[in-house]
């Protein structure tokens, strides 16, 4: 009995330190767009992270930016957002810390966690330039009008999600100008 109390005290323990990390505010300060940036954000956008492989850029649903259990083995339902300006459905609201937030540490604007079929565990070491790139070139898109359904999700997974988001890390960019980096 008493171990079975010692867990749920530490359960709840991580829990709310976890809960702590997810509502701390992000550096909200506007990023440059300066069309190098941008030039450089839509390289990474495009063709590296292929954000639009999941995100559409229409203002109709469609069964690419929804993941299950049949695609993305997500226990639940949840829909890829829309990533442009607009305010009402998109990002036009958040500041650029709370995108570059939600890229690399998984949380968003509300302080939930993401579900990780957004691969920001693999963003989470994205160099500070590039990410702020990224946010550059999303800010220049022409803003939709696409409203996401909300995410249905198993009541375990959704207390489970919150352990996933980690405080993001710089990596360095390699020198340009280096062919082999």
């Amino acid at each position: 009995m008493k171990r079975h109390v010692a867990l749920v005290i530490a359960a709840l323990t991580t829990s709310g330190c976890l809960w702590v990390v997810n509502k701390a505010q992000p550096d909200s300060g506007p990023i440059a767009r300066d069309p190098a940036r941008v030039d450089r954000g839509r390289y990474l956008v495009e063709n590296v992270a292929n954000c639009f492989a999941c995100h559409p850029r229409t203002t109709e649903l469609g069964t690419l930016n929804r993941f299950d259990k049949d695609r993305g083995r997500i226990p639940g339902v949840v829909w890829a957002p829309n990533l442009t300006s607009d305010t009402e459905t998109g990002l036009g609201n958040w500041t650029d810390g709370l995108v570059v937030r939600a890229i690399r540490e998984g949380v968003d604007a509300d302080h939930e966690a993401l579900v990780p079929v957004h691969p920001y565990l693999d963003y989470n070491t994205m160099a500070d330039e590039d990410v702020r790139s990224v946010v550059a070139y999303l800010r220049t898109l022409t803003p939709i009008r696409l409203r996401v359904p909300e995410r249905k999700l198993e009541p375990f997974y959704s207390l489970m999600l919150n352990l996933i988001p980690k405080a993001a890390t710089n990596s360095l960019v390699p020198d340009r100008r280096d062919k082999v980096a």
